[in-house]
This record gives C-alpha cells, structure tokens and sequence, in this order.
C-alpha cells in the first residue's frame, strides 16, 4: 500500500528540512539568498503546526501593498502588522486546497506596481513580481501535492 505524504513531507522534498521553530514547521518558498539585500526582499514562509497537518500560515514580510490588495487580504481574514523596518508584514491562514486563492494573493501582489502606478518604494517594482512569482510557485506546489493525494 503506498504511503500517503504529509504536507511537511511534501515541502521537505523541494524546500529541504527547513526551520523547526516549538510546534512548528517552517519553510522559506521565497527565492530569496545571501546575494540578495534582505531588506529588500519580500520575505516568504509557510508555517505548518504539527508533522500531519494539512493546515498552515502564510507569513510574508516587507510586502507591497496597494487599496486592492488590501480589499483581497480582508476578504481573506489576513492580518497586517508594521515590523521595526516601517514596512507591511502579513499573515494568512491556508489549507493545501486553497492553491487558486494563492494564486489570486500573487496576482494582486504583482499588480501593485505597472506601468503608470505610483507606489511607495521604487524598489517594489522588482519586489512584487519575484513575491508573486514564489507564490505562484507554491501553489503550483500544492496542486501538485493535492493531486498526489487523489492518486
């Protein structure tokens, strides 16, 4: 009979081990590295509670942010902060089905900037794509983990 992986699993093949924080299982999907100037960088994780849970919180840290984006993540029952640095930090919770609501969050991320907009920082013109482009990617990851399931 074949072994069903847990969604800790599945992230552990294309993410490695990642962080064990008390509880939790934590796994940067940002493409972000020591090149890169961290605090330019829209920092991305999932954090999953417990080995077998199909539940977790997505954190992004210095995210773009615009009205529409906004309106998405209250629609969503998100949560925003300031960290230390004055920019928007973010919080989500997802289960492994919500790959399409992902999908929708990296669309509204990569729409915060485009030609004629005007926005906050003129790094974001480069953050938002890349932050969307790893969401995009994770959800691709779980469709792919959901469809594993049905197998």
């Amino acid at each position: 009979m074949k072994q069903i992986p847990s969604l800790v699993q599945w992230l552990e093949k294309s993410h490695g081990k990642g962080m064990h924080r008390p509880g939790l299982f934590v796994f940067q999907v940002d493409d972000q590295s020591n090149e890169d100037v961290a605090g330019m960088c829209c920092h991305i994780e999932v954090q999953i509670s417990g080995q077998n849970s199909d539940r977790f919180t997505l954190e992004l840290n210095r995210v773009p942010r615009d009205c529409d984006l906004d309106d998405l993540v209250e629609e969503l029952a998100g949560t925003w902060s300031v960290n230390i640095h004055g920019t928007s930090d973010l919080k989500l919770n997802f289960n492994s089905r919500d790959y399409g609501t992902i999908n929708r969050l990296a669309l509204a991320i990569r729409r915060v900037v485009g030609r004629g907009k005007r926005y906050d920082d003129s790094n974001w013109k480069w953050v938002a794509p890349r932050a969307a482009d790893s969401l995009n990617r994770l959800a691709q990851e779980l469709r792919a983990y959901r469809s594993s399931l049905r197998r």
